[in-house]
């Protein structure tokens, strides 16, 4: 845990007193109290975080989450080679109901967001449908063609795969470079965790476009707006946590999201022409056109 003034390594955070009451710590490095929000409201903790503030996050994504992971025990690899099948199932049974307890905030949080960006994909994919329609003479042969024209279940899948993948690449590999490649805070047993929480306190920022239900600007540039914006709240909230510079992180993020594009448009194409050789390759010949007619067109196509 930490001083969420200064960043100083300490051990409580507050002190309990006969009668439950408690006294907030004082930190010993620049005499402010050391975390604040421990007596914050759930709603004005989640205004604080909105608006970026580094005490919000720091008690977030390190204070909080240090204790509630150190109320769970640790993934229990005991599966010795005399242990019969049914102990073995019985440890992994418990290991992930133990998973799921320990995770359970960031889960929902997770699925949450999940669920809302499979609307937004949905919605943009038809809204880009209708616009090359009428400025692209070969938008017939794309592979987003194909997709909006089979079943409400296969367009379903397809789009809550493209948001798993863009999630998984976002998660693993930002953190990979943040961790492996930059090596931020070698010697913190829960900076994985810590990574992966702060991503997903910044993602939230995607549930804005909530408002579409209330006012219909559900336009391209809306979206892309709302995306530009998530990826700003990213790279503010890592640089809080991490203190590493805007221009490494904005360099790292940017390498994650150039990758994220290549992986998900190579999979899907690949999931969607059945693993077909040819097939894929022309899918994939025409999302390189198109991709070079975005580049030439008016800025009339994203509106």
């Amino acid at each position: 845990m930490i001083c969420i003034q200064c960043g100083c390594s300490i051990d409580s955070l507050y002190v309990i007193y006969p009668g439950n009451h408690i006294r907030l710590t004082d930190c010993p490095q620049c005499s402010h109290i050391v975390d604040k929000y421990v007596e914050f409201d759930a709603v004005l903790l989640f205004i604080d975080l909105l608006l970026l503030k580094q005490g919000a996050f720091l008690h977030t994504a390190v204070n909080r989450l240090e204790l509630h992971l150190a109320k769970f025990h640790k993934w229990d690899r005991s599966t010795a080679s005399g242990s019969t099948l049914s102990q073995r199932i019985k440890i992994l049974w418990n290991n992930m109901q133990n998973w799921l307890m320990k995770y359970d905030q960031l889960n929902r949080l997770q699925i949450f967001i999940v669920t809302f960006e499979v609307y937004l994909h949905w919605m943009a994919a038809e809204t880009q449908m209708l616009k090359y329609q009428s400025v692209f003479h070969v938008a017939d042969k794309l592979m987003i063609r194909e997709i909006l024209n089979s079943s409400i279940w296969r367009q379903y899948t397809f789009f809550f795969l493209q948001v798993i993948i863009e999630m998984l690449v976002l998660h693993f590999v930002f953190c990979h470079l943040l961790i492996k490649y930059w090596k931020w805070n070698a010697t913190y047993k829960i900076r994985h965790d810590i990574i992966h929480y702060t991503i997903t306190i910044a993602n939230s920022a995607k549930i804005f476009p909530i408002l579409m239900l209330i006012w219909p600007y559900d336009t391209l540039l809306s979206t892309t707006i709302i995306q530009m914006l998530a990826n700003i709240y990213i790279i503010e909230a890592v640089h809080i946590v991490t203190r590493i510079s805007y221009i490494k992180i904005t360099s790292f993020l940017a390498a994650t999201l150039i990758l994220q594009y290549c992986l998900i448009q190579i999979l899907l194409i690949a999931m969607v022409s059945g693993f077909d050789t040819s097939l894929t390759k022309s899918y994939l010949t025409w999302e390189y056109k198109l991709m070079l007619f975005k580049m030439n067109a008016k800025k009339s196509l994203y509106l």
